[in-house]
């Protein structure tokens, strides 16, 4: 079975290189946002969901399987199976539909300022999961960030606003519980499977269950026009397909956390496309509290968790493999 690639952390130019993709995977998904949020007028946010992640679907099982020809991993022991089909649901199933949705009730600038706070969320679960402490720094990152979010929101949402908070928050915890218990895999010692077969199983299980679930509630889908289409189609191949397959590629290149703070250059994006497309605009309150989140996530990625001595952690030899947390750890809110 295929194993880990080795990073190549060390290399100058190649580093450069990736930094560069990795912006721009960042500025393709922002713009696919702000497109999906602008063609809300003509199709349900849910058929958008369920029609895009099924392309994605597709369309990345044929080329981890069908280009690459990677080997379908066998004799996988029951837990490792409950650990993809969970991943698979929180990833691809309940994120991939609720974070749409909340771009029906809220700007596109908002939907990805709480989306950032993910990285919270994966470090209040580790602390149950892996048995992890979070250090005073983080800590401090964490009021930062909380802080962030006082700043930011200038009124009490309105109910209707309080629906897409909701969806997020429910996103993040998925998307939390996913990040998580991809660590917990790595103690599986059945778990050595490439980062593309990994993410083709997994969106292979949350994908057939959201497409089920969309063709039996939703079929014919209700889209109308070819810019609808279009748009559906570019978050399927660019933003699911494509952006997972280039995201594992940089993480070659770049650690999990160096990656995760390039993450929050989508907030710049976001705000740029929903300004040009949607006239959605930022005032110096919302930008203060933008800054201040970043600083707080920053925080908590750069200074990691004391880890439980039988979790492993990330490898700080250049010449060691890769592990699956590395590669994934930070591509689950692309």
């Amino acid at each position: 079975m295929k194993h880990f690639n080795k990073p190549h952390w060390g290399a100058k130019g190649t580093r450069v290189f990736a930094i560069l993709l990795a912006l721009t995977v960042l500025i393709l998904t922002s713009l696919g946002n702000v497109l999906l949020k602008q063609v809300y007028e003509e199709v349900n946010p849910f058929s958008a969901s369920w029609i895009s992640v099924f392309i994605g679907m597709v369309a990345l099982n044929v080329y981890i399987f069908g280009v690459r020809r990677e080997p379908v991993p066998r004799n996988l022991s029951r837990q490792t199976w409950l650990y993809l089909i969970v991943i698979g649901v929180c990833n691809y199933t309940i994120y991939r539909i609720t974070r749409p949705i909340a771009l029906e009730y809220l700007p596109v600038v908002t939907v990805t300022f709480l989306g950032e706070f993910v990285g919270f969320m994966t470090m209040g679960f580790s602390i149950f999961i892996l048995k992890e402490k979070p250090t005073g720094v983080q800590l401090i990152g964490t009021i930062v960030a909380i802080l962030g979010i006082v700043v930011f929101f200038d009124k009490i949402p309105s109910n209707y606003q309080f629906e897409g908070i909701l969806l997020i928050l429910v996103g993040m915890v998925a998307i939390g519980l996913t990040n998580n218990l991809i660590r917990k895999m790595l103690i599986s010692p059945d778990a050595n499977m490439s980062v593309g077969v990994f993410t083709a199983i997994t969106i292979t299980i949350g994908g057939v269950i959201t497409t089920l679930v969309g063709a039996a509630i939703d079929f014919p889908p209700p889209v109308s026009g070819i810019n609808s289409w279009l748009v559906i189609g570019y978050t399927g191949l660019v933003q699911i397909a494509f952006a997972l397959t280039l995201w594992n590629y940089v993480l070659r290149f770049l650690r999990s956390y160096e990656a995760s703070i390039l993450g929050l250059t989508s907030l710049v994006w976001a705000s740029i496309f929903a300004f040009i497309i949607l006239g959605e605009t930022l005032t110096i309150r919302k930008v203060v509290a933008i800054l201040l989140v970043a600083f707080g996530v920053s925080i908590i990625q750069i200074y990691h968790m004391r880890p439980s001595p039988k979790i492993a952690t990330e490898p700080i030899n250049k010449d060691a493999p890769v592990s699956l947390d590395d590669e994934l750890a930070s591509h689950s809110e692309i």
